[in-house]
């Protein structure tokens, strides 16, 4: 008991002054140092990534049922794509010029759909995004869903509104359409 009593009675004397010595005289002076700017290529700072994208069309369709209509349709540049093998039902989107296949991608079609009240749904009405990588100009967009014969979407004017503003883009080059 005299033992614990002691340690008591040194912790109620020691805390004070180690408070007190861990107190700051005043303000101090914070210093930081940075390297001098220099000055980036930004082609070489993004060479990787860039080395990575193509052209793509990148088009938002509206599903309803069988009839498929096209909500929007932009040339962006997108990551260039792998070939993937993936289960299921999936929608082929097909790039034609004049009547030949110039570049194809297979997306999800995601109308079954679990609903929390209803369980599996089949959904008629859907909207689907996908980005489809454009080696050259195409006119046509020939969307098939699964089991079913393709349709085709006039994707001119999107192509021509892109070349409009980026004249100098590969893809608007008079040699790739």
């Amino acid at each position: 008991m005299r033992f614990e009593l002691r340690i008591i009675h040194v912790l109620a004397f020691a805390t004070p002054l180690l408070l007190v010595g861990c107190a700051s005289a005043g303000p101090g002076q914070l210093h930081t140092q940075t390297s001098d700017p220099k000055a980036v290529d930004a082609r070489a700072d993004n060479e990787r990534v860039l080395r990575g994208l193509t052209p793509g069309l990148v088009v938002t369709l509206e599903i309803d049922g069988e009839k498929v209509s096209l909500a929007d349709a932009q040339v962006l540049m997108i990551p260039q794509s792998k070939p993937r093998l993936q289960p299921g039902e999936l929608i082929t989107l097909t790039g034609t010029s004049q009547g030949k296949a110039v570049s194809s991608v297979e997306v999800p079609d995601q109308r079954l759909n679990v609903q929390e009240s209803q369980g599996l749904v089949i959904l008629e009405k859907r909207t689907i995004a996908a980005a489809l990588p454009l080696p050259a100009r195409i006119d046509t967009l020939e969307v098939r869903l699964p089991g079913k014969a393709g349709q085709r979407l006039d994707v001119r004017d999107s192509i021509e509104a892109f070349c409009k503003t980026y004249p100098q883009a590969p893809l608007c080059r008079p040699g790739l359409r």
